[in-house]
């Protein structure tokens, strides 16, 4: 009962401190068997990860139903763009920033193994997921069926089952064996201080990145930007201290009811964007993951492998479910097709995600609370506060 009720990114700090000062002393055999949960839970994950996809990218996409077609586009595209731009912005800083504080670690002698090798197959790629989850979410978007509705509601209160319930409380022990392998191979303490750096480079950018926001929604006044930010400052703090945007959402809606001057559209854009317009992941999880691809000796990806990835990057983002760690879930066989991601590697950034879990929904939630002022204006019928 007691480790319930500690917050997922401080268990896993805890769990990080006990393996760089326990590593060396957990015998060989019981790391490899430790090595072996994570990888037999890793099967789980990617075995049930298409039907999860399909499941919340249908439900993302059929939330827009009753809307009119124009407010149904707008949003969409929309939605895609400032993900897009987002994910981009991390590329570009990615080139720039990350050959500064990021060093390649090269791995000790020692090397650990899996104490087995079986997992479950892959029995549905997860572009076919992708794909079908989309047109089928478009269509029903459009003729929804309530039978096949429903039969899709059961289908997210199972896969949110899975989720809550099974695999998210064994998240520290799927990181634990990834971790003992870094400490066994000894490159964990390494990656340790390459990354304090990555962190003042995110804040950095969101920062910048949020004024920016703001300053356009604000009609590039410095004045209306400034009090923007102030009335969506509580929203940002909330998300900040409980990782939901959920939670966070009646005060999301407050101050972009207040910024837009257009409370009825606002009431409309945010619940339904709150899960998919992600500012803070489609810049973090991208960086995140070509600061790993440094320390582990790999090329950072030119432009055209960029886009590739970015494009199913950004589709797997209608499909992120509202649990904690969903960003990263179904990021991981997107990371490993099209950037070349290992399970070591797949394992450092789920850590890595979770820990920077607080940051990542406080940026999604300001950056929302611009998106629909900007949204709201582009539909022509919201007005900023004077």
């Amino acid at each position: 009962m007691f480790l319930k009720k500690i917050p997922l990114p401080l268990m896993l700090l805890l769990l990080l401190g006990l393996v760089l000062l326990f590593g060396p002393y957990i015998p060989l055999t019981l790391k490899s068997f430790f090595l072996f949960c994570s990888l037999f839970l890793k099967s789980i994950l990617l075995f049930v990860l298409p039907f999860i996809i399909f499941i919340y990218l249908v439900t993302s996409l059929t939330s827009f139903e009753g809307n009119i077609l124009k407010f149904i586009f707008v949003l969409f595209f929309a939605v895609t763009v400032s993900n897009f731009l987002s994910t981009m912005i991390a590329f570009g800083l990615a080139h720039q920033g990350l050959p500064v504080v990021v060093c390649q670690i090269s791995a000790g002698k020692n090397a650990l193994h899996p104490l087995w090798t079986w997992g479950f197959p892959s029995l549905i790629s997860n572009e076919w997921a992708l794909g079908s989850g989309f047109v089928a979410g478009l269509i029903l978007s459009l003729y929804p069926s309530q039978k096949i509705l429903m039969l899709i509601d059961r289908g997210k209160h199972f896969t949110a089952f899975f989720l809550n319930r099974i695999f998210i409380p064994l998240i520290p022990l799927f990181v634990l064996g990834f971790l003992l392998k870094m400490e066994t191979e000894g490159i964990l303490w390494n990656l340790i201080q390459t990354y304090c750096p990555i962190v003042l480079l995110l804040m950095g950018v969101y920062s910048f990145y949020l004024f920016f926001l703001y300053w356009t929604a604000a009609g590039f006044s410095l004045r209306q930007t400034l009090n923007f930010i102030k009335t969506s400052f509580p929203s940002g703090l909330t998300g900040l201290s409980t990782m939901s945007s959920a939670a966070a959402m009646p005060l999301t809606l407050k101050a972009a009811e207040v910024n837009s001057g257009n409370p009825p559209l606002v009431r409309a854009i945010i619940p339904a964007t709150v899960s998919i317009h992600l500012v803070g992941d489609s810049i973090g999880v991208p960086i995140l993951a070509m600061a790993i691809l440094g320390t582990f000796g790999l090329p950072l990806p030119d432009l055209q492998t960029f886009l590739i990835f970015a494009g199913y990057f950004i589709i797997a983002k209608f499909a992120i479910a509202a649990v904690p760690g969903g960003g990263i879930i179904v990021m991981i066989p997107v990371l490993e097709k099209y950037l070349g991601f290992t399970s070591e590697m797949s394992g450092l950034i789920t850590a890595l995600y979770m820990l920077f879990d607080p940051l990542f929904t406080s940026v999604n939630i300001m950056g929302n609370g611009a998106f629909a002022v900007l949204v709201s204006k582009i539909l022509g019928r919201g007005k900023s506060k004077a």
